[in-house]
């Protein structure tokens, strides 16, 4: 895809699609509400999402995340640097198989969390995760359990992460850090991680 993708990009199974490139972006991506920037999901099979390098920005909107890529049953290789703004999170990979993803675009003011890689543990395979973050990360949270970069996974498998972006969480309004403020807020936190 590009050109003017103001509204958004989304992608599920009728369009037949394995990998989704975003080049070119000729304006700043501002879906409505409720609409993920790029959505890209699948009832099956890998996914593979490249959203390269643009002037131009993704500003979600609460109730739905900068970038989705979600799959049953497959792998989920996402490379963004894409600037986002807002939103529940900046980018969010879900499957029950393996995840690397890479970011290096500055994720600022999600409402969740910058980055979360939700591993579904039905599947009953070992997941791999590998997460390369390089942008930096500014997350406005309330209250409740929030971090920067978040893993959740019932599975086992090897976990690696290579983080060089700054990485600074504010709660409720109150002061930053970059590695923990207040008691449920993480820059990276790990869930279930077997």
């Amino acid at each position: 895809c590009t050109g003017n993708l103001a509204r958004g990009v989304a992608v599920d199974d009728a369009e037949g699609a394995s990998t989704l490139v975003i080049t070119g972006i000729s304006a700043n991506v501002e879906p409505a509400s409720g609409v993920s920037g790029i959505s890209f999901k699948r009832s099956a099979g890998d996914i593979v999402l490249d959203a390269r390098t643009s002037s131009f920005t993704i500003n979600a909107a609460a109730g739905a995340d900068g970038i989705l890529a979600q799959t049953a049953g497959g792998l989920v290789r996402l490379t963004s640097a894409l600037g986002i703004n807002g939103g529940d999170f900046g980018i969010r990979a879900i499957t029950n198989r393996n995840v690397m993803l890479t970011n290096r675009g500055g994720l600022n003011n999600q409402v969740l969390g910058g980055i979360l890689v939700d591993i579904d543990g039905r599947g009953g395979a070992a997941t791999d995760i590998d997460i390369v973050n390089s942008g930096a990360i500014t997350t406005v949270v309330g209250a409740g359990r929030f971090a920067a970069i978040e893993l959740r996974s019932a599975g086992a498998g090897d976990t690696e992460i290579d983080n060089d972006g700054n990485l600074t969480i504010t709660q409720g309004g109150g002061s930053s850090d970059t590695a923990q403020t207040g008691p449920h807020t993480y820059g990276i936190r790990f869930s279930g991680i077997g």
